[in-house]
């Protein structure tokens, strides 16, 4: 007994020595690569708190650490349990760093076996410091003390010189009297965004007839496999289409952000701020349990990055937005902002305000608005397989399936509200020059229902396979609604159509399949080889299309290979230092949003993305 006294003691010296080093390495990471917790002045009470809660945690978990590694280390020499602790504490941070913190990489088979390698890597580094030292303990015990100690120094270092990614990178805005200027390049340009769209299931169905519309618009231009980014959320990717800015620049991180007590915001989920540790995600529960913690979706005035609608506009280019992700409240623009809350005006019981601008157009456009109980239950009924069931059977059927029916109900509501509203502004604004909509429902039959897609069995067997047809039925639906959509664009627009992302069985889009793109109409070359683009691309090309300068501070340039010789020779590729502008507008935002925000946590819930 007294053996395994003295062997725990000498363990949990170094363990807790390793615990402060592992809470320090955890919190400047936390500022430097995840924009979770700037470390500034502002924030220092919130840095302790956390390194507390790394510490405690870290020393709990290494006390049984040492008394494991005392109990193993039967002849008392105690370098087990001082090693042991140590190997735990950074198998802890590098598998989080790897499998979570690299942009939440997927449960894959390579990602799998890393994780793996990293776990025996460092347990077989501590059995074998055990081993070497094991008749000469009092050596073993220094050198781990001493990598515990400079696992402390580390972390010393790395909270001192932290700072958010990209910080120092932002461009200094153009003063508010610089305005950008456009050429006249005579195009009108079309970005339609499609969400989580995938070949996989377009290629299939345009083959087979199913997909007039969109087949038609192939046929004019040219197709590409659309290179995408981790993460896969859908308020990050369509933010960096838009912006051409990745999600440090633009900082927009997540699907919902976190919001502390005091107001301090975390702008990602609670899922990923409590989990980007494997240590305090008990802590960040257990605030969560007596709602002290708050998840709420992103709002336009989060933004800290034009896009180029918004640098369009500024340049005098009639600009239209309809239903882009986070663009309530809406922001002025040179045209019409129609914004992502405007499907649904009322949340939780609370009108919002900021739907539309200019306001004097949100009475007209409301008579377009379509709610979930004014889809009709034999719309829905298109969308799954009724075969061999009469009216009752039917009613039975969607009483048993609620949540499909909801959420089909919600989804086909919003995205006919969209194609409604968009036809209207195409007729009713004839000088718009750039006009960006965004359909979101596609991706969600995909979660909904793409495990059912191909699996084995009969609707007698398993109610649920009815729901097999619901992806591609969804897709016609949408090439109508892309019908509806282009005859009232102008025969020579561009017409710009990608998905934010493609589909696959196993990992959903966890793993950033690529989405899909179609470039067609005005200045577009046309060509029958499927090439490639990329998310960052979209922006700066759009911009070229109608002459706008393109910003030095984005990602990529512009894809002038795509469009045709005698447009790339005619309008050169302009420059100018950044669209960001000192002074720029933002909406205003209702006075109380609390009803709104928990409506839609709670329906983003529902579905999965957050928990």
């Amino acid at each position: 007994m007294g053996g395994f006294l003295r062997a725990f003691r000498a363990g949990l010296i170094a363990a807790i020595t390793g615990a402060a080093g592992y809470a320090l390495l955890e919190l400047a990471f936390f500022a430097r690569r995840n924009h979770l917790l700037p470390w500034d002045p502002g924030h220092g009470v919130l840095g302790i708190v956390f390194f507390a809660m790394h510490l405690g945690v870290a020393v709990a978990a290494c006390a049984l650490g040492a008394a494991l590694g005392a109990r193993i280390s039967r002849d008392g020499a105690g370098v087990l349990s001082s090693a042991l602790p140590v190997a735990a504490l950074l198998a802890v941070h590098w598998l989080t760093w790897y499998r979570e913190r690299m942009n939440a990489l997927p449960r894959d088979f390579a990602g799998t076996a890393v994780s793996l390698g990293i776990v025996l890597l460092l347990l077989v580094a501590a059995v074998a410091v055990a081993l070497l030292f094991r008749k000469r303990g009092s050596s073993g015990r220094r050198i781990v003390r001493g990598t515990a100690g400079l696992i402390v120094l580390a972390g010393v270092v790395q909270v001192v010189m932290a700072r958010p990614v990209a910080e120092a990178e932002r461009s200094v805005p153009r003063p508010e009297t610089d305005r950008l200027r456009a050429a006249d390049t005579g195009q009108r340009v079309v970005v339609f965004g499609f969400d989580g769209a995938t070949w996989a299931v377009l290629d299939p169905l345009m083959e087979a007839g199913k997909l007039p519309n969109l087949a038609a618009l192939v046929s004019r231009g040219r197709t590409f496999d659309l290179r995408t980014i981790r993460p896969t959320f859908s308020p990050v990717i369509w933010t960096s289409v838009a912006t051409g800015k990745t999600r440090f620049h633009h900082s927009i991180h997540d699907v919902v952000q976190t919001r502390l007590p005091g107001g301090t915001r975390l702008p990602r989920s609670l899922r990923r701020t409590a989990f980007l540790t494997k240590t305090t995600g008990v802590f960040f529960r257990a605030l969560n349990g007596r709602r002290l913690l708050r998840v709420e979706p992103y709002r336009s005035d989060h933004l800290d990055a034009t896009s180029v609608f918004e640098a369009a506009s500024e340049a005098g280019v009639r600009t239209n937005l309809v239903e882009w992700y986070v663009t309530w409240p809406a922001r002025p623009l040179e045209g019409v902002t129609v914004s992502d809350r405007f499907h649904l005006p009322v949340y939780g019981g609370v009108p919002l305000t900021g739907l539309v601008l200019p306001e004097a157009l949100e009475a007209p456009l409301a008579k377009f608005r379509l709610t979930p109980d004014e889809v009709p239950v034999e719309t829905v009924r298109r969308f799954y397989d009724t075969t061999g069931l009469d009216e009752a059977g039917m009613s039975a059927w969607e009483e048993g399936h609620p949540e499909f029916v909801t959420e089909l109900r919600h989804n086909i509501a919003r995205d006919l509200t969209t194609r409604d509203v968009t036809v209207d502004l195409l007729a009713r604004d004839a000088k718009w020059r750039l006009f960006g909509t965004y359909f979101r429902a596609v991706d969600l039959t995909h979660h909904l229902t793409w495990g059912l897609r191909t699996k084995e069995g009969t609707v007698d067997g398993d109610a649920a396979l009815r729901l097999r047809p619901a992806i591609d039925r969804y897709h016609e639906f949408m090439d109508e609604v892309v019908g509806d959509v282009l005859a009232a664009v102008p025969e020579d627009a561009v017409v710009l159509m990608l998905s934010d992302h493609g589909y696959e069985s196993r990992y959903a889009h966890s793993r950033a399949p690529d989405g899909f793109a179609i470039l067609a109409g005005g200045a577009t070359e046309p060509s029958a080889v499927r090439g490639t683009l990329d998310i960052y691309e979209v922006a700066p090309t759009v911009a070229a299309l109608v002459g706008l300068p393109v910003a030095e501070d984005l990602e990529a340039r512009p894809r002038m290979d795509l469009l045709s010789p005698d447009f790339a020779a005619e309008y050169s590729v302009r420059s100018v230092s950044t669209w960001e502008r000192a002074g720029g507008a933002g909406g205003e935002v209702s006075a109380d949003t609390r009803g709104a925000a928990d409506a839609e946590v709670e329906r983003l819930r529902a579905l999965g993305y957050i928990q």
